[in-house]
């Protein structure tokens, strides 16, 4: 049905004014006409339930909007409607409402005026519209002016309807910090008749004043009435700011202060003059002004006073004289006021005549004082007798029970004890006292939980104003009837990852009872497997009169933050290099990160279960294979069956088994062959070429054109010079080994040579002082012969040196002289051959020739291990006096000598005392010492007593230390060798200083034409035979010995300045001891050098020789002691006279000692200085830029590995094709490879890789032409 809604027609007054008289007729006539239409055309009309609201508008009026008042989905009629209201009195006031209505409810009938149908509602009338409210703009006034709400504009105020408006004002003062003015925020609320309200702020600014502003208006010098008040400032003047008094006012911080002083007026004036000096001070600026006014009263007079008889207050039973009022002066006159003030002196304040109150008996002095404005003062006195002796009468309560509460011990006062104690008077004071104790009466008693259950005896004491006081007494019984309040700690939740142990984390009971007797906690767990429910935390509290109470906390225990199985971090994959069967990879076995999951953490909340399931894919057992191990974590408290993969997390590891490492092959590095018949090749014998490898088969190959065949032996007939033959070992994982023999055919033959059996040559006189016979030592050549060299090429000579081909014999050389006679060809091969030649004197040339038979004396000085010793000072004393050289061999003879003479032949040597000695021999000594390995020679006894003390004691230890760090250049008062006539026995191997040893040998009367005698020779300090015999030089390198690296950093050194330098151990070793000599560039000193002692004495470890610029260090540990990697051993600090390098200022020197250390193995190890720059010293594993970078025909990759084992190196393209992959097994540390370009595909960017079982680098290089 199509429904038209019209606008409702406004009714004007006139209308309604007729309506009220025809209103009842109208509407039944339309209400009749209505019905007639309805029968022919029904439509209905319904409203909706009233009352409805009608809100007027800002008006204060509202047209009636029918349509708004009809339930229109129920409404059939469609005419044009209007809405008419009727007052409580059923007249209508039509369709416009106005204030006159306005909280009222009113009836209205809305009418269909086409179809004449109707229906009836009710409305409210309210007015919803907030007064409009209009403040003053910010005002701004001096801080000592009001600025109350009077003195100050209001605002403006409009309502709509034009009823009362409340106004109403609340202020809020903020007080600024000096000097900044206060501000006050006045807040205005409008509120209308409906109680719509509106605020609005007026902000007033109290301006602080200056001092300068202060105007002191007051007259000075003048002359006031007698009459006229000096305190009425309205007279009298004061300060003013803009016509405002000085009032103090926290706003201001401004104050005006005036004191008085008074004297006689000075003549022809007279009276009293004042000066009142007026102070003005801002408090802000801490300052004051003043200003004086003097003025006078005149007035010499003092006024009269007649005090009044004197007066008793008695007290009778039914009468009590307090309060008192004292009676007034019997008169008072003055000549200028009508009645000056009056004070009263007497034992109490001054209340005036009073009344008094509470005043005990006594008789008092009263003195009457009256003063005038001049100050002129008049006096009188009189007495006033109180009497009261009736004492008050104390009335107490039998018994009284005291309850104490939970937060505070029971009071008693005394009101709840008395119980009409009464006094005629009045009673001043009530008081108890428990008389169980000694503290006598006080204001009120205390009782605590110590009284529960007891009666308690007390008193109650009474006292009158004139002490007189009463005592009565009663009963206290304690109860404590309240059980004890707790306050429980709230209920929490918590994650089942807390720990539990410590319940009070989650709070603690508050118990509100001071007489606790027990607490009784109970904990209640419900928490599943899985720590997940709650747990009840019970608390039971009795106090000592059996009250108690009880409350319970519950703790949730959730598992918001369930174990995540993503966040396992799973083992690696893992690959190994090594040859090994799939049970050496077992979880266990293998490395951390590779050998199980690593759970995110020890989540209490989880039930973990895991577990791991191997399937192996051989391809060559047991060096190349894989192994995929499948994990799986399953959390218990998770996994739900009938859900897949819900708390359970799976995981495929991959195990490769790949031999990477080549096969070790073991190859001789130089094979040397002597050339045959032809002198153009030779044939040559390759030892066996063998190779080790994981995989079972291998196979071996060589590249030599030369060989037989080329397989493991390369024999073959190869042409003289050197030719490379390189070996190629290959196993079945497709790695590869080689190695390079070099192979050197040359005439490596010396010549055969053949001495005669001595010769036999006469001195002659040359016909000079020299008598000799010259010998060519091709003299010797009985039938020597070479290979390849002519007999003519062949060089003889009497030592190595070619140039000594001819040697001159003198008298001295008279007698068998043992000599060596060597041959040398074209390729310099030699041999030597020994024979002697005998030196005679037939025709007598020599001076001093004796005639008759003659005899020699020869021997061989050796060490104890038979090792001939060179260069022994062999001395004869005697019938002659001479001495001779022992040879290489260790020989010696004197030739000649007359018979039957006396000859001592003694041998000294006195060089080098440091040869042989090292510190090894200090480890020797020391356990020597300490009894730990004792010496096991004579010789190596007498070695050891270094002083000459013929025993060994810390002394030689001491000793041979300062000799080895050279802070001594020599034993004191010993040589370096001792010798031992070889024929000697000794008595006691194990003391050798038992008797006197033999060190020469005398014959007193020489018989035997040859005599012989040989000697030991013990060179002191060497306890361990390492002392060189055969040459002048010190102790004996050991080339062949590994070395061990000692490590300086590289710096640079600049002149003038400081560098501190340390020395360390490269790698890891356990050593016994160790020694070396650095030495320094010319002007490169020392200024401080530390040892890394473990506790030994800086002096007994190493010594700076400035003189030689070289640092001595000897170090020694009987138990040994084990070396970390980097580890310092000296630190030093450098002073530099010139600028450098380090490296280019010190070295590793054999000058003094031999470089040498001794291992746990007993080893002997040489020390090797190795200078490296920052990068190689740093630990860890590192990949370095290779240098040069960009490069053209060689670089260097450099690298540090972090420990010993595997690493594989490899070189590709920027695609990633491999040019290079070496495979390498080497010790922790820094290493450089060799890079050749012609190993690479041309020009362009590379990459290279360094891996190893744990780490991974890559880095860039560039290849240009």
């Amino acid at each position: 049905m199509k429904q038209n809604f019209h606008s409702p027609t406004r009714l004007s007054e006139g209308v309604i004014a007729r309506l009220s008289y025809f209103v009842r007729s109208f509407i039944l006539f339309i209400l009749l006409f209505a019905g007639l239409e309805m029968a022919a055309q029904p439509c209905v009309m319904k409203c909706k339930p009233g009352p409805i609201q009608l809100t007027l508008d800002g008006g204060c009026s509202k047209l009636i909007d029918p349509n708004s008042l009809l339930d229109l989905p129920q409404t059939t009629c469609t005419g044009s409607k209007t809405g008419i209201a009727f007052n409580g009195g059923g007249n209508p006031i039509g369709n416009v409402i106005t204030s006159t209505f306005l909280g009222q409810t009113l009836n209205v009938t809305v009418l269909d005026i086409d179809s004449g149908q109707s229906c009836m509602t009710s409305i409210s009338v309210v007015d919803t519209t907030k007064p409009i409210l209009i403040c003053q703009s910010d005002i701004t006034i001096s801080c000592n002016k009001s600025f109350a709400v009077p003195d100050l504009p209001a605002p403006i105020v409009i309502d709509n309807c034009g009823g009362s408006v409340s106004l109403t004002n609340t202020d809020v003062i903020i007080d600024s910090l000096c000097p900044k003015p206060a501000t006050v925020f006045r807040t205005w609320k409008a509120v209308d008749a409906s109680g719509n309200s509106k605020t609005c702020i007026t902000k007033i600014t109290l301006a602080r004043p200056k001092l300068t502003d202060v105007e002191f208006v007051f007259a000075t010098n003048f002359i006031i009435p007698c009459s006229q008040n000096p305190e009425d400032l309205n007279f009298m003047g004061q300060p003013t700011i803009s016509g405002n008094p000085i009032d103090f006012n926290d706003l201001c911080d401004f104050e005006a202060i005036k004191t008085d002083s008074i004297a006689p007026a000075v003549a022809p004036l007279t009276g009293t003059t004042y000066f009142r000096t007026w102070a003005v001070s801002d408090f802000c600026l801490d300052t004051t002004i003043t200003a004086l006014q003097v003025f006078t009263v005149p007035d010499e007079t003092a006024p009269t006073i007649v005090c009044p008889a004197d007066v008793t207050f008695e007290a009778t039973q039914f009468f009590c004289p307090n309060p008192i009022s004292l009676p007034p002066p019997a008169s008072i006159t003055d000549d200028c006021v009508a009645l000056p003030p009056l004070t009263v002196n007497w034992a109490f304040p001054d209340m005036g005549l009073g009344p008094y109150s509470n005043l005990p008996s006594g008789v008092y002095d009263v003195e009457y004082v009256v003063s005038d404005f001049a100050q002129n003062t008049a006096a009188c006195n009189f007495k006033v007798t109180i009497i009261d002796t009736i004492a008050p009468v104390a009335v107490c309560k039998g018994q009284v029970v005291v309850a104490l509460s939970n937060i505070a011990p029971g009071i008693l006062l005394p009101s709840s004890v008395d119980d009409g104690s009464h006094d005629n008077c009045t009673i001043i004071k009530y008081e108890l006292d428990r008389l169980d104790d000694a503290e006598g009466f006080r204001d009120s008693l205390l009782f605590d939980c110590a009284d529960i259950g007891d009666t308690i005896e007390i008193a109650l004491k009474v006292t009158d104003p004139s002490g007189l006081f009463s005592i009565c007494t009663s009963s206290v019984v304690v109860q404590d009837k309240l059980a004890p309040q707790l306050i429980c700690p709230p209920d929490v939740t918590v994650e089942c990852s807390d720990m539990f142990g410590d319940f009070t984390q989650y709070g603690n009971v508050g118990i509100i009872e001071p007489c606790v007797d027990t607490v009784i906690i109970n904990i209640i767990n419900q928490q599943d497997n899985c720590q997940v429910g709650s747990i009840l935390r019970e608390f039971h509290v009795t106090d000592i009169a059996g009250n108690s109470a009880t409350c319970t906390q519950t703790i949730t225990v959730v598992n918001s933050h369930p174990f995540d199985g993503n966040k396992i971090i799973w083992p690696k994959n893992y690959t190994s290099y090594d040859c090994v069967l799939p049970e050496n990879f077992d979880p266990d076995k293998l490395p951390d990160t590779f050998n199980f999951p690593i759970l995110p953490k020890d989540d209490p909340c989880a039930l973990i279960a895991t577990s791991h399931e191997d399937h192996v894919f051989a391809v060559s057992m047991p060096s190349c294979y894989k192994i995929l191990r499948t994990w799986r974590v399953m959390d218990w408290c998770q996994f739900d069956p009938s859900k897949d993969s819900v708390g359970i997390w799976t995981h495929t590891q991959m195990i490769i088994v790949q031999d990477t490492v080549p096969p070790v092959i073991s190859c001789v590095d130089t094979i040397k062959a002597n050339v045959g018949p032809d002198c153009k090749s030779g044939f040559v014998t390759f030892p066996k070429i063998t190779a080790t490898d994981c995989s079972p088969t291998i196979k071996i190959t060589n590249n030599s054109k030369y060989a037989l065949n080329n397989g493991e032996d390369a024999s073959g007939t190869y042409p003289i010079g050197t030719t490379n033959v390189m070996f190629t070992v290959s196993d079945l994982c497709g790695n590869f080994s080689f190695c390079t023999v070099k192979v050197i055919v040359d005439d490596f033959k010396a010549p055969g040579i053949i001495c005669k059996n001595g010769l036999a040559a006469d001195l002659i006189s040359m016909g000079t002082p020299e008598t000799m016979a010259c010998i060519p030592a091709k003299a010797f050549d009985a039938a020597t012969k070479d290979n390849c060299s002519s007999k003519n090429s062949l060089k003889f000579s009497y030592s190595a040196d070619i140039a000594d081909s001819t040697r001159c014999f003198t008298c001295k050389d008279l007698g068998v002289n043992y000599i060596k006679i060597w041959v040398t060809d074209l390729k310099g091969n030699k041999d030597y051959c020994e024979t002697f030649i005998d030196i005679q004197d037939n025709m007598f040339p020599c001076p001093n020739s004796i005639q008759g038979d003659t005899a020699s004396i020869a021997g061989i000085i050796v060490n104890e291990t038979g090792q001939q010793i060179k260069e022994v000072k062999v001395d004869m004393n005697g019938y002659m006096n001479q001495y001779v050289m022992s040879d290489e061999k260790g020989k010696f003879n004197f030739n000649s000598l007359p018979m039957a003479q006396s000859y001592t032949i003694k041998p000294e040597k006195n060089t080098n005392p440091l040869n042989g000695v090292t510190t090894i021999d200090l480890i020797k000594l020391q356990r020597h010492i300490m009894g730990q390995e004792y010496l096991n020679t004579p010789y190596k006894l007498i070695a050891a007593d270094l002083d000459g003390t013929k025993k060994i004691t810390n002394n030689d230890l001491f000793l041979l230390k300062k000799l080895i760090l050279h802070q001594i250049s020599v034993l004191p008062g010993q040589p370096s060798w001792k010798f031992v006539k070889k024929s000697y026995t000794f008595p006691d191997p194990n003391n050798p200083w038992q008797e006197d040893y033999p060190e020469y040998f005398k014959d007193d009367h020489l018989m035997l034409s040859n005599a012989g005698v040989d000697f030991i020779g013990i060179k002191l300090g060497d306890l361990n035979g390492s002392a060189s015999t055969t040459a002048f030089a010190g102790n004996l390198t050991r080339s062949n010995a590994p070395s061990l690296e000692i490590m300086i950093e590289d710096a640079e050194i600049k002149a003038g300045e400081n560098t501190e330098v340390i020395i360390r151990m490269n790698k890891s070793e356990n050593l016994q001891s160790c020694q070396f000599t650095l030495e320094l560039a010319e002007g490169i000193y020392v200024d401080k050098i530390v040892a890394e002692s473990n506790g030994k004495n800086n002096e007994d470890i190493v010594n700076y020789d400035e003189s030689t610029g070289r640092i001595h260090y000897s170090w020694y540990e009987l138990q040994g002691k084990h070396f970390e990697p980097n580890e310092a051993l000296l630190k030093m600090r450098l002073r530099s006279e010139k600028a450098g390098r380090l490296s280019s200022f010190i070295k590793m020197s054999e000058a003094d000692n031999i470089p040498e250390a001794l291992n746990d193995m007993n080893e002997i190890l040489v020390p090797e200085l190795k200078i490296y720059e920052k990068d190689q010293l740093d630990s860890g594993f590192a990949l370095f830029q290779n240098n040069p970078n960009p490069f053209s025909n060689q670089t260097t990759i450099r690298f540090r590995l972090a420990e010993n084992g595997k690493a594989r190196l490899k070189v590709m393209d920027a695609t990633g094709k491999t040019f290079i992959e070496k495979q390498l097994q080497l010790p922790e540390g820094y290493h450089e490879i060799y890079l050749d370009a012609k190993e690479l595909n041309g020009p362009g960017l590379y990459m290279y890789s360094l891996e190893t079982e744990k780490q991974k680098a890559v880095a860039r290089m560039i290849l240009i032409k």
